[in-house]
């Protein structure tokens, strides 16, 4: 599967199978440490920021469309306006694709790295046990997951408003009512683009958390890592 690695692939299909004995401590590392690792962030980024330009090429091409079929622009602004269409829905929809299977592949980490970390009974169930759990959130590995969940969900909240704002517009008898329509649409896309990897971070995060409160030192740094 792509954006999951051959180091890591036994230890996620034997949490798929329920076989999670033996070697724990090293499934745990191996798997933490590939789904929090800088590159599998960076890349998500790199994804993310492939759909949104996309998506911004995408609208001034149908501007341009607009402008030559509305407003009179010269026919060569109309044909630009629609490669650069059709290159942002190309170069758009590999981004997309991508982007699916990095969340997938980051799907199957977290799962099995919760699953592995699960898997031996909780030493002890006291109060301090759960707080060291759930500060475990704060660690330099977690954390910009938790930041970059909190503003991609804030990002899709901004343009779910922005798509009423949109769609108040057009009840008011706004002249400008291909723009508001051509602006609602675009984003309300990028609602979801925002929302998507909000959602996925925000799962994969609370699986690692679950983890971490069954067994704060999972993550430890030991000779079996």
């Amino acid at each position: 599967m792509r954006f999951l690695p051959a180091t890591v692939e036994p230890y996620v299909t034997a949490a798929e199978r329920g076989e999670t004995t033996g070697a724990r401590r090293p499934a745990v590392h191996a798997l933490v440490r590939e789904y929090v690792g800088a590159p599998r962030i960076l890349t998500g980024a790199g994804l993310w920021l492939g759909v949104v330009a996309a998506l911004v090429v995408a609208v001034v091409g149908c501007v341009a469309v607009l402008s030559t079929v509305v407003g009179g622009d010269p026919s060569t602004t109309g044909v630009l306006g629609g490669l650069g269409i059709a290159v942002a829905l190309a170069g758009g929809g590999v981004a997309a694709l991508r982007a699916r299977d990095l969340i997938r592949a980051g799907g199957r980490l977290s799962r099995a790295a919760e699953a592995w970390m699960t898997s031996d009974p909780s030493r002890t169930a006291g109060l301090g046990h759960r707080v060291h759990g759930l500060l475990s959130a704060l660690r330099p590995e977690i954390f910009p997951r938790v930041i970059l969940c909190s503003v991609t969900g804030l990002a899709a909240v901004l343009c779910a408003c922005a798509v009423g704002y949109s769609v108040w517009q057009l009840t008011e008898g706004t002249p400008d009512v291909a723009v508001n329509v051509l602006m609602g649409v675009a984003f309300a896309v990028l609602a979801v683009v925002c929302a998507v990897p909000a959602v996925a971070l925000w799962r994969g995060s609370r699986r690692i958390q679950r983890g971490l409160v069954h067994d704060p030192a999972a993550m430890a740094q030991d000779a079996a890592g």
